[in-house]
């Protein structure tokens, strides 16, 4: 069983593996990373203007904050199906972007699927973090997820939903960790559709 995350989370895959982080359709797929179809490229950092909300990192910051071998690892869920473990960890790291290498498991390692090389540049993960100004709020929180406590800066996207309740959207970035949300969960109707949290958090190495 290939079991992927929905294409918000690229920053989670990072950021780029879970539904695009841009899109408040309905209900954004959620971050994680389930094969989404093809999309067209995330708006560039410098794009952001009256139409979208700051984003939380610039392209530097992350790129400041990641060295190859850099790895996140996030216990994902969907619905009321098991839990699952999706491990991000980019493999190389250079001033012209970087290669991201998911992997998916069940919560005891069995593997659900081949792994996943994806090529980035930073400025793509960036415009994974854009939402519409209007449908967002972001304010600083505090958030306990099993990788420890955070000071996070809150994404809050709102949207009408296909039934007619509405569509949000959280992310928690951690100001200490440019990159990825600490946690990430998509509620429809006040029902848990999608949650990411972090469960550990690996530096990598300069060369």
């Amino acid at each position: 069983m290939n079991r992927r995350l929905p294409s918000a989370l690229l920053l989670v895959s990072l950021l780029a593996v879970a539904p695009a982080c841009g899109s408040t359709t309905g209900a954004t797929a959620p971050p994680a990373e389930s094969a989404p179809p093809a999309e067209s490229a995330p708006p560039a950092a410098d794009e952001a203007g009256p139409e979208l909300a700051p984003p939380p990192f610039t392209a530097a910051q992350i790129r400041a904050a990641t060295e190859p071998g850099r790895t996140y690892v996030f216990r994902v869920g969907q619905g009321d199906g098991p839990p699952a473990v999706r491990t991000l960890t980019f493999t190389r790291a250079d001033d012209a972007g970087a290669t991201l290498r998911a992997v998916m498991t069940t919560l005891d390692g069995a593997p659900l699927g081949p792994p996943q090389d994806d090529e980035v540049t930073w400025d793509e993960l960036v415009g994974h973090a854009l939402w519409p100004q209007a449908s967002t709020t972001i304010e600083d929180a505090r958030v306990e997820v099993p990788a420890g406590v955070f000071d996070t800066r809150l994404y809050t996207i709102r949207a009408p939903g296909q039934d007619g309740g509405d569509s949000v959207l959280r992310a928690w970035f951690a100001t200490s960790l440019p990159g990825a949300p600490v946690r990430f969960e998509q509620t429809s109707g006040g029902k848990t559709q999608f949650l990411m949290e972090l469960l550990e958090h690996h530096p990598g190495t300069a060369p």
